[in-house]
């Protein structure tokens, strides 16, 4: 159980640059300046330059974090723990990305931001196949299919009744 967090920022302003701190923590935290956000553990940070073109000064800040290494706990500790939770609900015990900017001046800055968790699922049902399923074939076993049906001759088969039996009429 774990997760990585890039965060890509733009400067589109030509006058100020802007300091961009992507922090992960157990809990929500309000970070108010530049060196508070850094004195936090496993902080991580960008700085982008004024640039007066168009496309901006842009820059990344990765991290990846384990849920082990970010809650303190040893290998034996986080085996003994439950953070299973259903699909869609959260565990008991999490941790959050806190992303935050400083020196921003208006709306000057663009941020992009990919989150990636890996978890593991367990105790999954099986899916089974319906009985509506059909089989799913090859380009190449459906052209030979087709060839062979073509090879075939066409031949309809009547069932004619007569008095003394029953004869089969090939057309």
């Amino acid at each position: 159980m774990a997760s990585t967090c890039r965060v890509t920022a733009t400067n589109y302003n030509a006058a100020a640059s802007a300091v961009i701190v992507l922090t992960p923590s157990s809990e929500i935290i309000t970070i108010t300046s530049y060196p508070v956000a850094m004195e936090q553990p496993y902080a991580k940070r960008t700085e982008l330059l004024p640039v007066s073109t168009r496309q901006g000064s842009q820059s990344t800040v990765k991290s990846a974090m384990t849920t082990r290494k970010m809650l303190g706990l040893s290998s034996a500790q986080f085996a003994s723990e439950d953070y299973s939770a259903s699909t869609g609900s959260n565990p008991a015990s999490i941790w959050y990305w806190n992303i935050s900017a400083f020196d921003i001046v208006e709306v000057s800055v663009r941020l992009v931001v990919d989150l990636e968790y890996r978890v593991i699922f367990y105790d999954r049902q099986a899916a089974t196949l319906s009985k509506t399923l059909k089989v799913v074939k090859t380009p190449q076993e459906i052209e030979e299919r087709r060839k062979r049906q073509a090879d075939l001759p066409l031949v309809m088969n009547y069932v004619v009744p007569t008095e003394k039996s029953v004869r089969r009429v090939s057309l």
